[in-house]
């Protein structure tokens, strides 16, 4: 593993459409979707050495439980799949807008998955990888791909597309992002209450 401290750029996406399909007995949601990855905004991830065995992430931002997020259970669940387990220490800076649906907490743990990934001298099979993701959250597969695609069941059946053969080629894409915030889980339970209930 690296000594020094690497600065990893972790991306956001847009979903240019998003029909729900069908609702799982697990209360999860099937879907059909076009996701485009961007470059900015973007968040940093800062991996370092750490002399404590525990892992760390630090974060100014309140919202972030520094021990139960996306970050701490992509180092868990990678660890306790692949025995690869370094000391490091991640810092999280955060400029993706949160509960704006642009997955910045998704991105995060797919860009944690991947520097694991490359370090490990040992590392798991693409298949292990995505079901890990996927057991983090439904956007993180997208994630580990970083291209644009077709993705339906939960998010985690990604079919790579390129920008020329949708109906967007050619457009500018303006993204705003008000002071409001929408929880995914909140929202799907009111799409479920208006056209399930």
């Amino acid at each position: 593993m690296n000594k020094k401290s690497e600065t990893l750029r972790s991306g956001c996406k847009v979903n240019i459409s998003l029909h729900i399909t069908s609702i799982l007995p697990n209360g999860w949601h099937e879907l059909n979707s076009i996701f485009i990855p961007l470059r900015e905004p973007y968040d940093e991830l800062i991996i370092s050495p750490a002399s404590s065995k525990k892992f760390i992430v630090h974060t100014s931002e309140d919202y972030i439980d520094p021990k139960n997020n996306t970050v701490t259970k992509a180092y868990n669940l990678y660890s306790k799949a692949s025995g690869y387990a370094p000391s490091i220490e991640a810092t999280l800076k955060k400029n993706i807008p949160h509960s704006a649906g642009l997955g910045g907490g998704s991105s995060n743990a797919a860009t944690l998955l991947l520097w694991l990934q490359k370090n490990n001298p040992t590392p798991l099979t693409h298949e292990e990888l995505i079901s890990i993701a996927t057991s983090i959250g439904a956007d993180v597969p997208f994630f580990l791909e970083n291209n644009p695609c077709i993705v339906t069941g939960i998010g985690e059946k990604l079919k790579p597309t390129s920008i020329k053969k949708l109906p967007i080629s050619g457009c500018t894409l303006l993204l705003v992002c008000p002071n409001i915030f929408v929880n995914t889980p909140w929202a799907y339970r009111a799409w479920d209450e208006l056209y399930h209930s």
